[in-house]
């Protein structure tokens, strides 16, 4: 279960602006999780354009882009909300790419529907001014997390502007975008990569303390091999290193990661709880897991939904991050690899199909 203080902190950014709408589907999704402790959708990842002002060496979207495909209008995914809102959706995370040079962005969140949903918006924070964050605001932005990538071993946390994601100021921009938000009154967020090469990052430990002087959140994101960092498995977390962070949390409430922001099980909520759909209209559980379950130009959010849901890998809260630490589970990567396949690869593939159904095989009789 989650636990209280996570639940407080997800309230707290629900309530940060007056949306008597959102609080009151909110309310009653919550209620009508409990009462039914089925699968209830809760969040779905807009991406509405992969475009990108920096070229980031973990960019998890590298192999998802294809500039052949036509990309999703401001009115297709006003359809798509409509949809997501009937399975329970009342968070809607914009991003991309880099969101806030996406030239359409303001019609997107207007066909969201922001008055009635929570607006979450995730930006590098390289492209920031008041002017624009007061923008958002005007159009009922909620939140905006300013990922800060993988930050290194190798220095002090004063000297990481030094470092590059192709722009030499780029964390310091980043970090005054966050400063940008607070003054402006639009809740922010944090987020940093973590990977077996950074986890004792004095930098990392500077993020902390910093969230805390914003009373921000820092989101975990755990360094997963796919996007620019296919197949690279010699970053992913070992169980000791995970340890490590779940003491961390422990410690400090505000740091977690995406576990502690589902209804009420702590756990892998890809699918049960959230998806990722991409500005081709592909299904995926989470922005790190490249299967996809169908394409809403093609037929219903629920259509897809439930065939994902049926699937048991996924259909339960799995205890760790499939896409970061389950090895069997990540073989599907090997399989698109061989196969000449680019990724998203179909969940109804043969293999995949098997490699689902032997990661919650092992599952089950590990918790035996």
């Amino acid at each position: 279960m989650i636990s209280f203080s996570s639940l407080a902190i997800n309230f707290r950014y629900m309530m940060h602006q007056r949306k008597p709408q959102l609080i009151a589907r909110a309310g009653l999704g919550y209620a009508r999780y409990l009462m039914g402790k089925k699968p209830r959708l809760r969040y779905v990842d807009v991406i509405v354009d992969y475009g990108c002002n920096l070229s980031c060496e973990h960019c998890s979207c590298a192999s998802l882009r294809d500039p052949s495909r036509k990309i999703m209008t401001p009115k297709d995914w006003g359809v798509v909300a409509r949809q997501a809102e009937a399975l329970g959706a009342v968070i809607f995370g914009v991003q991309g790419g880099e969101p806030l040079i996406y030239p359409k962005l303001g019609e997107v969140i207007q066909e969201i529907s922001a008055a009635r949903n929570f607006i979450s918006l995730k930006s590098n924070g390289t492209v920031v001014s008041s002017e624009l964050f007061r923008k958002l605001k005007r159009w009922k932005v909620d939140s905006v997390t300013i990922g800060f990538g993988p930050v290194p071993n190798e220095f002090e946390f004063d000297d990481y502007d030094l470092i590059t994601r192709r722009l030499n100021d780029a964390f310091a921009t980043s970090l005054n975008a966050v400063r940008l938000l607070a003054e402006v009154g639009i809740k922010p967020m944090m987020s940093v990569v973590i990977s077996r090469r950074n986890i004792r990052s004095k930098v990392f430990l500077g993020m902390i303390n910093l969230a805390k002087e914003y009373h921000c959140v820092l989101n975990l994101a755990l360094a997963v091999p796919v996007g620019s960092w296919e197949r690279d498995y010699d970053l992913m977390l070992t169980s000791q290193d995970r340890e490590e962070l779940r003491i961390l949390m422990r410690q400090n409430p505000h740091v977690r990661t995406d576990f502690e922001s589902n209804w009420c099980i702590n756990g892998c909520g890809a699918l049960k709880e959230k998806v990722y759909i991409s500005p081709y209209g592909d299904v995926l559980p989470c922005p790190f897991i490249h299967i996809s379950f169908g394409n809403v130009l093609r037929e219903p959010l629920r259509a897809i939904w439930e065939r994902g849901i049926k699937t048991k890998a996924l259909g339960e809260y799995a205890p760790v991050c499939l896409a970061a630490e389950d090895r069997v589970f990540l073989s599907y990567l090997e399989t698109a690899k061989r196969k000449n396949i680019q990724l998203p690869i179909r969940c109804d593939d043969p293999e995949v199909a098997d490699i689902l159904a032997t990661t919650y095989r092992q599952r089950t009789a590990s918790a035996n």
